[in-house]
């Protein structure tokens, strides 16, 4: 269904994003934050008003593009 689907995307994302926030990973502060931030709106994404229908995904950090 929609829902599961939505929550495939972003568990998908969530898991692109993992290398990143490694101990030994090298990346700047803002890099990090920005990471931490995306992360966190992919995590709140079922609690979005419009979910599963009408998801708005978070922007990708610079350094996932």
């Amino acid at each position: 269904d929609a829902e599961e689907a939505v929550r495939a995307k972003r568990d998908y994302l969530l898991a692109k994003s993992d290398f990143l926030l490694a101990a030994d990973y090298p990346i700047s502060s803002e890099d990090l934050s920005a990471v931490k931030t995306y992360r966190q709106a992919l995590r709140d994404v079922p609690q979005q008003s419009g979910f599963p229908d009408a998801v708005e995904w978070p922007e990708v950090p610079q350094i996932l593009q």
